[in-house]
């Protein structure tokens, strides 16, 4: 009995809690539900059969009591079902075998009644209170294994979390490592404040860690100017490209000056508050190099200019000198071939002018050498340009020096032989000069003219003449071939792979 001083809310909690546990589900299946019912009514009849096997004359309890086990045995089996089936069988058989009058429905004693009543009763309590214990073990196991698969999830979670907490360590072991080991400096600044610095950029300022740590990053540099302009730069270059790279100055704690490469990066490109790492290469040695390279390498072109200066002269002296002899000579075979060396003089000496006069000792323009060196031929043989036109193509092709003097010379005397031999008694013509790159690299120089031509009988590469002979020496220094040919007037065309600029002639 309910103790008045219970509260109504304790009844329903647990009106509640009985309510929860007939919604879980059990578990089994449909054949094994089946079985549980049948079992209940075969156990039922099987009690009625030892009953009349027995022979026990019932009056009383007695004969309610023997159907209270398969009651039991059947809610047990199969909970608050087959316990009810059980136990309404039982009354049938109770009220039909056993309760007088038998094999009538009819009940005539009030104890009967009672009888029956409490067997109903107290089966379908029975049923009902072991299918809650059926539910109750189905909800704790239910709960169990919950408890036991969050159980395995939270470990699984522990565990990746451990794993996870000691891979970071380790980073963050090898950071410190490195940032400790690296041979730059390496800081991290927040509002340009130097929040922490590695040893290397201790050692490179000047300043202890101490002194560093929660400063300005503005007591390293020269000036606010410099300090400005870094800041402008660098965080203009991380905007753009979220790193920033700018070469500046700084000030150590002595007073001296150290150049440096100033490379940043932010924690995080879209907030900057939480800070900027940086790396400070010193560059002082390599720059100093640098400066002393560059004088260096001034004082060697103002030699090489000097250089350039003096052959030049030198070789105007040889050709002034040669002009001289020339006035005592009387011989014309003898001048001509004075000219002639003149001429070659002339034409080396045309090298180092245009180097000297470009200042560029590296390479030389082919286009002005060929146009200097074809107009001071005609200079030099006082040709009249009513009777020979002179036409030069020349494209700006780059050469050596190296290469630039067999070229010229080559022109020298193919120009020099048609000026000679291709117009003779006052015929009129045209000697043109063409020097081209093709696409694969190959220099071609072309010397042609409409003259009288060549002698059919004459082969050039046998000829006994100098001037020719030089020009297939030449093209054979150079690694390329002299074509010729004789439609209307005479052309000579050699023909020369460009070498790279690093690369001498053999």
């Amino acid at each position: 009995m309910i103790n008045k001083t219970t509260k109504p809310g304790a009844i329903r909690a647990l009106f509640r809690y009985l309510q929860s546990l007939l919604s879980i589900k059990r578990t089994g299946s449909r054949s094994h539900r089946v079985s549980v019912y049948i079992f209940a009514v075969v156990a039922t009849v099987v009690t009625l059969i030892i009953y009349y096997a027995l022979g026990v004359a019932v009056e009383g309890r007695l004969s309610a009591i023997l159907f209270v086990l398969p009651i039991v045995i059947s809610a047990y089996l199969g909970g608050l079902g087959p316990g009810v089936v059980s136990t309404l069988l039982s009354a049938v058989f109770l009220v039909y075998f056993v309760i007088s009058p038998t094999y009538s429905f009819k009940i005539v004693k009030n104890l009967n009644l009672s009888q029956l009543l409490i067997l109903i009763s107290n089966g379908v309590l029975v049923s009902f209170l072991i299918e809650v214990l059926h539910r109750s073990r189905a909800y704790a196991e239910k709960r169990t294994h919950d408890f036991l698969a969050a159980n395995e999830k939270l470990e699984a979670e522990v565990t990746e979390r451990k794993r996870a907490e000691e891979a970071l360590q380790e980073r963050e072991r090898k950071l410190t490592s490195i940032f400790r080991a690296a041979s730059v400096g390496i800081g991290l600044v927040a509002n340009r404040c130097l929040i922490d610095v590695n040893e290397t950029l201790c050692r490179m300022t000047g300043y202890s860690r101490k002194e560093l740590l929660g400063k300005s990053a503005r007591m390293l540099y020269l000036n606010d100017e410099e300090f400005d302009y870094v800041g402008r730069e660098k965080y203009r270059q991380i905007a753009e490209q979220e790193t920033g790279k700018v070469e500046t100055r700084w000030m150590r704690k002595d007073g001296s000056i150290i150049d440096i490469i100033l490379s940043s990066t932010p924690l995080d490109w879209k907030d900057l508050s939480k800070g900027v790492t940086f790396t400070a290469l010193d560059i002082t040695e390599r720059i100093q190099a640098e400066r002393e390279l560059r004088n260096s390498l001034k004082e060697k072109e103002i030699l090489l200019h000097e250089v350039h200066h003096r052959v030049k002269n030198n070789l105007q002296v040889i050709s002034s000198l040669i002009i001289l002899q020339s006035d005592h000579i009387t011989d014309k075979y003898a001048l001509e071939l004075l000219r002639e060396c003149q001429n070659r003089i002339k034409s080396m000496a045309l090298v180092h002018e245009e180097l000297y006069r470009t200042k560029d000792f590296a390479a030389l323009d082919l286009s002005g050498y060929v146009n200097g060196l074809v107009s001071s031929l005609f200079q030099s043989y006082a040709v009249d340009k009513a009777q020979v036109t002179l036409e030069i193509a020349a494209e700006k092709i780059p050469l050596e020096p190296d290469v630039a003097i067999p070229c010229g010379m080559i022109i020298n005397e193919l120009v020099s032989n048609s000026l000679k031999h291709a117009f003779p008694s006052g015929r009129v013509g045209t000697i043109r000069v063409e020097v081209r790159e093709s696409a694969d690299r190959l220099v071609i120089i072309s010397v042609a003219d409409n003259g009288v031509g060549l002698p059919a009988a004459l082969e050039p590469g046998e000829t006994g003449t100098l001037g020719l002979q030089l020009v297939f020496m030449l093209a054979e220094q150079l690694h390329g071939k002299v074509t010729i040919m004789r439609n209307e007037g005479t052309e000579f065309r050699v023909v020369f792979k460009k070498q790279p600029p690093d690369q001498e002639l053999s």
